[in-house]
């Protein structure tokens, strides 16, 4: 009786051959074949623009290297050739009589042992001898200026104004400085008068508004010979602390002084005490240059009260001739006729017309 065969037992390789020789294998339906070929086909189109790509970048990938390799050859033919040329000294040849002494080689003709690190060009070694060569020309000669090689040196302009040489300071030092001008009484008039257009007029009516000042007057003479637009209004509010110092500074300023003939843009003025002090310190002034405004504000209808208020103020005698012409118009005559009723100007008496009385 035969043994059961083992079904977990492995066959042998002709077995196996045989089962294979008679195995059927099915064929796979229509549509899963399609269907394979179309993921085959749709991941062969995407996989072909990067090897496209790829290709592309590959001549530029060459040069790029091609470049970066003759650039780093070139670098270091450079510092081979023109960095590190070493300077060389002459060979001591034995000589051909022993009884002669040998000849030694001559000096460098610029020694480099004060050039730490690399053996130094010949650009440097030229250098070097340049500046010893100045050097020496300036031991000889003290007062000789040597510039550095390669480098023009400008001379720096001399400063003679004071007033410009304090640009450079910082604005309360300068400020400082150009009050302790103002103060000095050795200085000449042109730089004194410099230094009086240059300080702020807010500085000036600090100092005029405190009580304690005792140099008002220069600083009064300094303002009115500024520039600044804001000098006329410094001057109207300085009369309420020193009233006669201004109208004497004002009656003592040059002709053509800026702050004095700015007071005539004070007349239209919204504030009517304002006009009023503008007036009254205008009165006291001769020059005829404030003459020549009010003429042209005795025109215009909107500026001729504040201006005729000044002439009828004032005592000189070229305010009466214009007063005297003025009175022939009738406006005028009636608007000098208010001023007096409204007891700003007095009555002339014995041919003189008193300070307005404000």
């Amino acid at each position: 009786m035969p043994e059961p065969t083992d079904p977990h037992a492995l066959p042998d390789d002709a077995s196996l051959d045989a089962f294979l020789a008679r195995a059927q294998w099915p064929q796979p339906r229509p549509e899963v074949m399609a269907r394979l070929d179309a993921v085959i086909d749709a991941g062969m189109r995407e996989a072909a623009p990067v090897r496209r790509m790829r290709l592309g970048q590959l001549p530029w990938l060459v040069a790029a290297a091609a470049a970066a390799v003759v650039l780093l050859g070139l670098g270091l033919w450079l510092g081979r050739n023109l960095g590190t040329s070493r300077e060389t000294q002459p060979v001591a040849e034995a000589p051909e009589n022993p009884g002669e002494r040998m000849a030694l080689p001559g000096p460098a003709v610029a020694r480099h042992a004060d050039l730490p690190g690399r053996p130094p060009t010949q650009l440097e070694l030229a250098t070097v001898a340049l500046i010893r060569k100045q050097q020496a020309a300036q031991r000889d000669d003290p007062r000789a200026e040597v510039p550095s090689p390669g480098i023009a040196v400008a001379p720096e302009p001399e400063v003679t104004d004071p007033v410009a040489a304090l640009a450079k300071l910082p604005p309360a030092m300068r400020e400082a400085r150009l009050v302790e001008m103002l103060l000095d009484s050795s200085l000449p008039p042109e730089q004194w008068g410099a230094a009086a257009a240059s300080v702020r007029p807010q500085t000036l009516e600090r100092l005029l508004l405190d009580p304690a000042q005792a140099n008002g007057p220069v600083f009064l003479a300094a303002l009115v010979l500024n520039p600044d637009p804001s000098a006329p209004g410094v001057l109207v509010r300085a009369m309420d602390a020193r009233p006669e110092q201004v109208r004497l500074a004002v009656a003592r300023a040059a002709p053509g002084s800026p702050a004095v003939l700015g007071l005539a843009g004070v007349l239209s003025d919204p504030s009517v005490e304002r006009r009023q002090k503008a007036a009254r310190l205008l009165a006291a002034s001769d020059d005829p240059a404030v003459y020549a405004v009010l003429a042209g504000r005795l025109r215009a209808p909107a500026l001729r009260r504040e201006a005729l208020l000044v002439l009828l103020s004032s005592e000189s005698p070229e305010a009466r001739l214009y007063v005297r012409r003025a009175e022939r118009d009738p406006v005028l005559r009636a608007i000098a006729q208010s001023l007096r009723a409204q007891g700003l100007v007095p009555e002339r008496q014995e041919g003189r017309v008193d300070s307005v009385v404000l």
